[in-house]
């Protein structure tokens, strides 16, 4: 049930961000309610491995803050969010692997097709293929 709550919000929230290049708070916000009242229902996280998971999306926002908006609040949200279902140490490895995966990429595009490297991508869709790769 939790897989699915979390595939469903980064397909949603892919598109999105693949689209307008912004992705909604509301959405993120009503999957991390789903997210807390999953826990209450299933139970195999404890409430420290959540605030733990949360803690990588906060971190997130502050190195947003930081980076004049390098990295997207959103995406930091996001992350916020996934952490309620993964908790600390997968939530970590999630955004580790679709920061190299986007790294990689970006590398790629700029090589291949011309692309700036100041240009921005969309990050959602790493976090989606990082974590159904995870």
């Amino acid at each position: 049930m939790k897989v699915m709550g979390l595939v469903g919000m980064l397909s949603i929230c892919s598109v999105e961000d693949l689209w307008k290049r912004q992705i909604h708070l509301v959405v993120i916000s009503a999957f991390g309610i789903l997210g807390v009242l999953l826990h209450f229902y299933d139970g195999k996280q404890t409430a420290l491995d959540m605030c733990g998971g949360m803690l990588v999306g906060i971190v997130l926002y502050l190195l947003s803050i930081f980076s004049h908006g390098k990295v997207g609040k959103g995406d930091a949200f996001l992350v916020t969010s996934m952490g309620v279902y993964l908790g600390f140490w997968d939530n970590t490895t999630v955004l580790w692997m679709a920061s190299i995966m986007a790294a990689i990429f970006g590398v790629v595009v700029c090589i291949f097709f011309g692309k700036k490297k100041d240009e921005s991508l969309p990050f959602v869709p790493f976090l989606l293929v990082a974590y159904l790769l995870f």
